[in-house]
């Protein structure tokens, strides 16, 4: 078991730099607990979950540091002999000190292996709820591949539940066009949720899009192209499967087609969840 587990982030980053580690280096200025390096030799880590930086939230971040300068340090580690060093927490600030012109940042230098730095990189963002769920569930993943991981062990240092996690991880069996959607912000956690391990899920994602449908509606939705696709005694008309294809995706919600062959007549169900779907629904079929 990893020696951080169950530590804050206040233990995790207390300072362990030495002052006599850097005698001699013009580079690198001492001032008791946090050191200033030169901008340039900080480099982001593979280990950052983090990696989506929203564009307006940074530049308003570097115009902050602008006139009030970096308040928190960026927490390092150093790479080797070189005098580059590899940052723990804190890539944010330091993408805006670079915008914002800074030659030199305060850091705090900090001995972590590669698995503690992961650990400690997913809890800073999880505090700050700073990660998408896609980035949030690729860094549990990669705790538990590459650094072997429990999941009861995940929860214990990120202090969310074991169920979470588990949710989380699953996250990652659904398409890639889902993930795009949920990095993107069009899809929450629990729209995604619904659609783990159904086999229509990407044409329901691009429904709930597309009619705006909150979590209940996506929960219903799921639930009932799932009945519709449960094998019955009586084998469909291939050309009313057809029809009622064509008429799914024209109008973006669930239909149902029912024809009686002898009698040449049927009926069309089609569901909608609120009066501005209907609206909707209304306008594509009067076109």
């Amino acid at each position: 078991m990893p020696k951080t587990l169950g530590k804050g982030l206040a233990e995790l980053f207390r300072d362990t730099s030495n002052a006599d580690m850097h005698k001699g280096d013009n580079s690198l200025k001492n001032n008791g607990t946090v050191m200033m390096v030169r901008t340039e030799l900080l480099a982001s880590s593979r280990f950052q979950p983090r990696k989506n930086f929203d564009d307006e939230a940074l530049e308003s971040l570097s115009q902050s540091i602008k006139e009030k300068g970096i308040l928190q340090p960026i927490i390092v580690r150093k790479i080797d002999s070189s005098e580059s060093c590899q940052i723990i927490a804190g890539e944010r600030r330091w993408r805006a000190a670079q915008r914002a012109g800074l030659a030199e940042v305060p850091v705090i230098f900090n001995n972590l292996s590669d698995s503690q730095m992961l650990e400690s990189a997913l809890l800073e963002n999880i505090q700050r709820e700073d990660l998408n769920p896609i980035e949030e569930a690729e860094g549990y993943n990669q705790l538990m591949i590459e650094f072997k991981y429990t999941q009861e062990q995940i929860s214990k240092f990120s202090g969310k539940s074991r169920p979470h996690i588990a949710n989380m991880l699953r996250l990652l069996t659904l398409p890639a066009s889902i993930k795009t959607y949920l990095t993107d912000g069009k899809l929450s956690f629990g729209h995604a949720r619904a659609l783990i391990g159904n086999q229509n899920a990407e044409n329901i994602a691009k429904k709930i899009i597309a009619n705006d449908l909150n979590v209940r509606q996506t929960e219903r939705l799921t639930k009932n192209t799932e009945k519709q696709a449960r094998p019955t005694s009586k084998k469909a008309d291939p050309e009313i499967t057809e029809l009622q294809s064509r008429l799914e995706n024209l109008l973006n919600t669930e239909t149902k087609i029912n024809f009686s062959s002898p009698k040449g007549n049927g009926y069309i169900q089609i569901k909608f969840d609120s009066l501005s779907m209907l609206d909707s629904i209304m306008c594509k079929l009067s076109k």
